[in-house]
């Protein structure tokens, strides 16, 4: 066999990776047909999202386009009768583009967009951005949550913070919150001690503004405190005028990625 024959067969297995690294998606091989049987239906698309951002208002199909340059970045807009044209912009550090959910609240519907928040070594969050129309029918950012956060950047204990968000059926939005530090691998090395919270807030929203912040409740723990704090920050950051662009939105400052380096005792 030939030098340049062994070549050509060792790239054989590489070239579904090079034609999707072209561009185009690498197609599963379709199994032998048997004689006489009926070929597949191809499976329907799955329905196009839709949002009622507006109270009273007609449905909007949501839009969503993946952007890799000059940045990573997804684009989030709405079609339909009287559809804004402004789009939200949302980072994508990693590449990666979040899951889209409609809830009800404050009388219309809000789109959550889960995000990459802070990220590296041992660290790992997915933030939530709400989305949706003021009583201007301006579209907006208007709050943003940590969804799920995981510090374990020395083998010596482990953070995890998760928040589940559920409607009520009544306008408002209830965060669970679950809050844990325990000893890891290499725990013997550890002089911190184990701790644990679990609260439950709610969220509401009138249409004006971003998402306002919860008062913090007597005998709230630490992590909560920084949790209601963060919120503030993000609606103060958010303020009165429209913010679209992610981008814009000092996420480090408002608190949410130092959640779960909270010094709880």
């Amino acid at each position: 066999m030939t030098q340049s024959r062994r070549a050509l067969l060792a790239l054989l297995p590489l070239l579904p990776v090079l034609t999707t690294a072209r561009g185009l998606a690498a197609q599963p091989l379709a199994a032998p047909a048997t004689p006489g049987a009926a070929a597949p239906s191809p499976a329907a698309p799955p329905p196009p999202l839709t949002a009622r951002l507006v109270h009273g208002g007609a449905p909007w199909r949501l839009r969503a386009r993946v952007m890799e340059v000059p940045e990573k970045v997804l684009h989030l807009g709405f079609r339909g009768p009287g559809a804004p044209e402004a789009e939200i912009i949302l980072p994508r550090p990693m590449g990666t583009a979040g899951r889209l959910r409609v809830v009800a609240m404050g009388g219309r519907q809000v789109v959550l967009a889960s995000v990459e928040g802070n990220t590296g070594t041992g660290l790992s969050q997915r933030l939530v951005v709400f989305i949706g129309c003021d009583a201007e029918e301006r579209l907006r950012i208007i709050g943003i949550e940590s969804r799920a956060a995981q510090e374990a950047m020395q083998c010596t204990s482990e953070t995890v913070l998760e928040n589940r968000l559920q409607a009520d059926g009544q306008g408002g939005l209830r965060v669970h919150s679950s809050f844990a530090r325990t000893r890891g691998d290499c725990g013997q090395q550890w002089t911190g001690k184990p701790y644990r919270e679990a609260w439950t807030d709610r969220l509401t929203w009138d249409g004006r503004g971003p998402i306002g912040g919860l008062a913090v409740t007597r005998g709230a723990g630490p992590v909560r405190r920084a949790v209601v704090e963060a919120r503030r920050r993000v609606a103060e950051q958010l303020g009165a005028a429209p913010v679209t662009d992610l981008r814009n939105v000092d996420l480090e400052a408002t608190g949410l990625y130092a959640l779960v380096t909270t010094q709880a005792p």
